[in-house]
């Protein structure tokens, strides 16, 4: 083993565990992801290469060609949201007074879901917790309605660029032969196990409040956010895809050498891993243009499901849980025992469609 690979094995470990174990690398995730990518980018010279920075730095600001990418769409409609909260709230509570929680905010899921490829999902992910909150629901029904909302947010978000940051590292960096992925590349490849998962999960998590009486719902206090915490957010995602991208192109040396000729089945298993790491960090260490469509397929829709198993391990889980404060151990309560059977499942299905 060389030097770089037994450097770049160190690096990964560090980027899979710390996040993990340290509350404080958690709560500052992008700025240890940009320490570890700059680190991992002088091991491999791939930061002295001007084609890798001038595509990190654009990566989450444009996407084939156009200027607006996953920071437009954070900043853009989290900033609606902002001005529209009130209004959003308001009208909710008419909704679900007229036809009742359940039917409420199962279809606020499955809208948000199919919305959130569109609009990110770490706004369709705000919009979900603010709106759930001021619900009034009580909070053990209203936090397994959230989790099992998480799994379909994550799946949903997959199918443009600008969904999530895993979508965008995805595309990034399969954007060379022989795949080229197109505007429509991810629809076409994920879309019929997408929309399925969407459409399970969202009536899961409907299912959670089908005998909430309007009588039991109070008005609950709802911590506020503030245009700063908006902005914040949306550079703290720039830093976040931006150092993706440089970690990805120092992994793709990992890739080529150890990963470029395991089964599809296998890439299936690994993709458990998302459980307790961002799926955007996992893809950006795996993922490269030596998979075929079957082992990519296996991988993320891997990803997707498991990513929802813990806090950790997928976006919309980190908003939801620190905004409602759903704790890991109540989070992998409810999530298990609805992810492990879908695991399970989706793996079949694959198997069966010969995917």
């Amino acid at each position: 083993m060389s030097y770089t690979v037994a450097t770049l094995v160190i690096i990964l470990l560090l980027v899979l565990i710390l996040p993990l174990v340290s509350k404080r690398v958690e709560e500052n995730i992008e700025l240890f992801l940009f320490s570890m990518s700059v680190l991992a980018g002088l091991v491999t010279q791939k930061i002295l290469d001007i084609d890798v920075v001038r595509l990190a730095l654009r990566e989450p600001i444009f996407v084939h060609g156009v200027p607006f990418g996953i920071f437009q769409a954070v900043l853009v409609f989290g900033i609606v949201s902002y001005y529209l909260r009130y209004r959003l709230r308001k009208l909710v509570k008419k909704i679900i007074k007229k036809f009742g929680p359940a039917k409420t905010l199962g279809l606020l899921t499955l809208v948000l879901s199919m919305l959130s490829s569109i609009i990110s999902v770490i706004v369709a992910s705000i919009l979900l917790s603010e709106i759930a909150l001021a619900s009034g629901i009580e909070r053990r029904r209203l936090s397994r309605y959230l989790v099992y909302s998480a799994f379909s947010l994550g799946a949903g978000a997959i199918l443009t660029p600008i969904g999530e940051p895993l979508a965008t590292i995805v595309n990034s960096k399969l954007s060379v032969s022989p795949h080229y992925p197109g505007p429509i590349f991810l629809i076409e490849t994920f879309g019929p196990y997408v929309i399925a998962m969407v459409v399970a999960f969202s009536i899961v998590a409907a299912l959670q409040l089908r005998d909430t009486e309007l009588s039991s719902i109070v008005e609950e206090s709802v911590k506020e956010e503030t245009l700063r915490d908006v902005i914040l957010r949306a550079l703290k995602v720039y830093v976040f895809v931006l150092a993706l991208v440089i970690l990805g192109e120092s992994f793709s040396i990992l890739v080529e050498v150890y990963f470029s000729k395991i089964s599809a089945d296998l890439y299936y298993l690994l993709g458990s891993i998302s459980s307790f790491v961002d799926n955007a960090t996992l893809a950006a260490a795996m993922v490269g243009p030596e998979l075929t469509k079957a082992e990519l397929t296996h991988f993320i829709l891997s990803m997707l499901i498991s990513g929802g198993f813990l806090v950790p391990g997928n976006i919309p889980n980190i908003i939801i849980a620190s905004r409602t404060g759903i704790n890991f151990r109540e989070w992998a309560s409810y999530a298990l025992r609805v992810g492990i059977p879908a695991y399970i499942l989706m793996y079949l299905i694959l198997r069966v469609v010969g995917a």
